[in-house]
């Protein structure tokens, strides 16, 4: 974690290197990972040159830590391998999560405008309900069913910002 200049698992992948280091790195031979600046081809392969050499600087750096007991570099390069693949996948859903995710206000309205939708459609139901069950509004039942949900009448949600939300209905009655 500490190369990738990361303090938890939860925190965010740091970026991949440009295609272009990427391109001087196989072709020219020149860059790629160092201690200093460890950086891994997160949206390709594991296996790519770039991140085999990641490999062995992340095991020779690991070994001349001191920190740990083990000092195999096959091991550790095999180990961390295997890790890769896995920082791989988590950096492809960091990147699907950050371009997925609405901004917080469109998801409080869209939260909210499917609330006020749920609400019409229930009175519509009840006002229905009641024309079927009371003869004094019989002669309203069609007009009821012809303006649907979306001719009910709203409720205070349908204002925001002082702003009354107001829907028109073009419908035809009969």
């Amino acid at each position: 974690m500490h190369m990738l200049g990361r303090e938890t698992k939860n925190d965010p992948l740091p970026p991949p290197p440009d295609p272009s280091e990427i391109a001087e790195f196989v072709l020219a031979k020149r860059g790629g990972p160092t201690a200093d600046n460890f950086r891994l081809e997160f949206s390709k392969t594991h296996l790519t040159p770039w991140n085999q050499k990641a490999v062995k600087v992340f095991a020779r750096s690991f070994v001349e830590s001191g920190e740990y007991t083990s000092c195999d570099k096959h091991i550790i390069e095999t180990s961390f391998r295997a890790h890769l693949k896995t920082l791989c996948s988590h950096y492809c859903e960091q990147v699907r999560s950050a371009h997925s995710l609405p901004h917080p206000q469109k998801t409080i309205d869209n939260r909210q405008a499917a609330a006020r939708r749920a609400r019409r459609k229930m009175l519509f139901e009840h006002c229905v309900t009641a024309a079927y069950c009371h003869e004094d509004l019989v002669r309203y039942r069609d007009i009821i069913c012809d303006m649907g949900p979306d001719g009910m009448s709203g409720d205070e949600s349908d204002t925001r910002d002082g702003i009354k939300r107001y829907n028109h209905f073009f419908g035809q009655v009969a």
